[in-house]
């Protein structure tokens, strides 16, 4: 039945999506800045949540981490990103 077809397949999404971070597609999409371009990042300052460095966000408002001096808060970087979190970038100042 239409019923059952449309459970099995909500059941193998769920299966291929398990909520893991490395599955969700916000890994996905993050995992396409890595070394592919540099971003422009508006600098906010240092990170306050255990990563050393600071922190910034891109202008589509990705969070960006990378290391620097607090003088270029209030700045925007260009910025190639090495690593690519569910919830942010790891990059590094060009």
């Amino acid at each position: 039945s239409l019923t059952s077809l449309l459970q099995s397949i909500l059941f193998a999404t769920k299966a291929i999506f398990d909520l893991s971070p490395k599955s969700t597609w916000y890994f996905f999409i993050s995992e396409l800045y890595i070394s592919t371009a540099l971003l422009k990042v508006l600098v906010e300052g240092v990170n306050t949540n255990g990563k050393d460095g600071l922190f910034g966000y891109t202008e589509t408002l990705k969070l960006v981490n990378f290391d620097g001096d607090v003088s270029l808060t209030g700045k925007i970087v260009d910025v190639k990103i090495t690593d690519a979190k569910t919830w942010s970038l790891d990059g590094e100042i060009v």
